[in-house]
């Protein structure tokens, strides 16, 4: 299509391709824009590949030629002692924008004619708005329809559950780039989750939360954590529970340790090394830290996601305002810090933000949010009445792009329901709701030993939960509050009970994890966190054989 330099990009006239390649074309008189899109196939790896995602038969092709081979060999064995699929690094070869007929189709259905539209989603025009959603809404849909949901509804039928880590890993530009609509896509996982890699690196704090987001939105059991490839051979146990705890607090409930799978070559060369299993050293001595594993990974399992806070999902703004926006990454970071200063912070799709009129807060799927947070330039008209309801119910909706952190941790403090609050460090915590308990898992993430204040905002029974030994102990704190000191990477469990008084807070002077722990009590034959039998460990994860 082309059209005037001066003129609008949606007055643009059709350019007959096959008429100019022929005889040429002349433009009017001055200056002109000449906008031609193309399709072409991508390779994946080094391989080309004619593979389209968005194919009607796309998630049925790939059950029939991968998926009915473990069906056939395995027989009733499938869903019972086999039961976990781990999908990594899922590349199609093709990115956005994508394109097929069906994609054509779906334009045409919504009123956008593809032929003379089509250079909006690259050319800023008054029109262009309405025609990217149309294009993104008809890609995240075939995607859903035609690849995702039919393989997740396979594994449904099947007893099996699939996992998986993407090559995104948190980062929202990249998982726009490959997947459209990372939330929506990736819903279709029983275990959505990420690569954590190089232990002496930075946790990758974001990436649990996005996977965390979709598990607790729409009720998924699995957080998977592909843990630690490329750390090096010189990893130790201690550094091994540190890395997993950090990842545990940020969102995670299964722990797939990277590299059993790999070889050596007859030596010590291994692909993103190192091997956390039966080639080290340590390995015959490790039994303790995978029954720790096997517990922590059980308990965090256990009811749903306590964090009232979500930030909105800027991503379609890659689509709609144009790739040079800034949001996806302004709301990484802020994931990242909110989860760095102790909350539970969720990502929410903008396409599924609804006001729930009866609890005054906003519904995603599962989730219920009292504080919202924006970063997008483009949010959509439905989202921000369901924002502007809940500002005038009382809820708080903020926007980071005009306010400091500071600003923005001091407005969600004020309005945190959470039972367990930390005073003096920077730790991260698990917070969970079983019925009417508050789960915490809370971890020291710091290089150095650091101690805290825990302040408990209701009264009620605190329990601490110890994983490494399957037991439990009453703790008294003192005017509400529980000094802890942990060092680095180490966690500590806790268990609120409101309902329960049987052990109120004591007024005395001092008092300790160590001290204040008033009887040790095994728990019960019905409550005990027994160890798993073997079986049951790979099925979870605990044993990579499922990776």
């Amino acid at each position: 299509v082309a059209w005037p330099a001066d003129g609008r990009p949606e007055d643009a006239a059709e350019v007959p391709i096959d008429e100019a390649r022929r005889h040429g074309w002349r433009s009017g008189p001055g200056h002109w824009n000449l906008s031609i899109v193309t399709a072409e196939p991508r390779d994946i790896g080094t391989l080309p590949s004619t593979f389209d995602p968005m194919h009607p038969q796309a998630g049925a092709s790939l059950i029939q030629h991968y998926y009915k081979r473990f069906e056939q060999e395995l027989g009733p064995r499938l869903g019972a002692s086999f039961r976990v699929f781990f999908q990594d690094e899922l590349d199609f070869g093709v990115t956005m924008p994508l394109w097929n007929d069906r994609v054509h189709e779906r334009l045409r259905a919504s009123g956008v004619s593809p032929k003379s539209e089509l250079h909006l989603l690259f050319h800023n025009s008054d029109r262009s708005r309405h025609v990217r959603e149309a294009y993104r809404r008809a890609v995240v849909e075939l995607l859903e329809t035609s690849y995702f949901k039919p393989i997740f509804e396979w594994h449904e039928q099947h007893g099996t559950r699939i996992v998986m880590d993407q090559i995104s890993r948190g980062d929202l530009r990249v998982g726009q780039h490959h997947y459209a609509d990372f939330l929506q896509t990736m819903k279709w996982f029983h275990g959505p989750g990420n690569d954590d890699p190089d232990l002496t690196g930075p946790r990758n704090l974001a990436a649990f939360r996005v996977s965390a987001s979709i598990a607790r939105q729409w009720d998924r059991p699995l957080v998977a954590n592909e843990a630690f490839h490329s750390s090096g051979w010189g990893v130790t146990p201690y550094g091994v529970v540190a890395g997993a705890n950090v990842g545990f607090a940020a969102g995670a409930n299964m722990l797939i340790l990277h590299g059993l799978n790999y070889t050596t070559q007859d030596g010590w060369w291994e692909w993103a090394s190192p091997d956390f299993h039966f080639r080290q050293p340590w390995w015959e001595f490790s039994g303790d830290m995978w029954r720790y594993f096997t517990r922590v990974c059980a308990l965090l399992r256990r009811g749903v996601g306590a964090g009232a806070i979500c930030v909105v999902d800027p991503t379609p703004d890659l689509a709609l305002v144009g790739t040079s926006v800034k949001s996806p990454e302004q709301a990484r970071a802020l994931l990242t810090a909110l989860t760095e200063s102790g909350y539970s912070v969720d990502l929410a799709s903008a396409d599924d933000l609804i006001y729930e009129a009866h609890s005054q807060s906003l519904a995603v799927g599962s989730a219920r949010y009292r504080a919202v947070i924006t970063v997008s330039e483009a949010v959509p008209a439905k989202a921000s009445g369901a924002l502007e309801e809940l500002r005038q119910a009382g809820g708080v909706v903020l926007d980071a792009a005009a306010l400091e952190e500071s600003a923005v941790l001091a407005e969600l403090e004020a309005i945190d329901s959470s039972s367990v609050f930390i005073r003096g460090a920077k730790w991260i915590v698990h917070r969970r709701r079983v019925g009417g308990v508050e789960l915490c898992f809370i971890v020291n993430p710091q290089p150095v030993t650091e101690s805290a204040r825990l302040h408990f905002a209701h009264d009620g029974i605190v329990e601490q939960w110890d994983a490494w030994k399957g037991t439990r102990a009453v703790l008294s704190p003192v005017r509400g509050f529980l000094p802890v000191t942990l060092g680095p990477g180490e966690s500590i469990i806790l268990v609120h009970d409101r309902a329960r008084h049987e052990v109120g807070f004591v007024d005395a002077e001092s008092s300790s994890v160590a001290a204040s722990a008033g009887r040790q009590m095994e728990v019960s034959a019905r409550q005990r966190l027994k160890p798993l039998p073997e079986q049951q460990r790979r099925d979870i994860g605990m044993v990579s054989a499922t990776g």
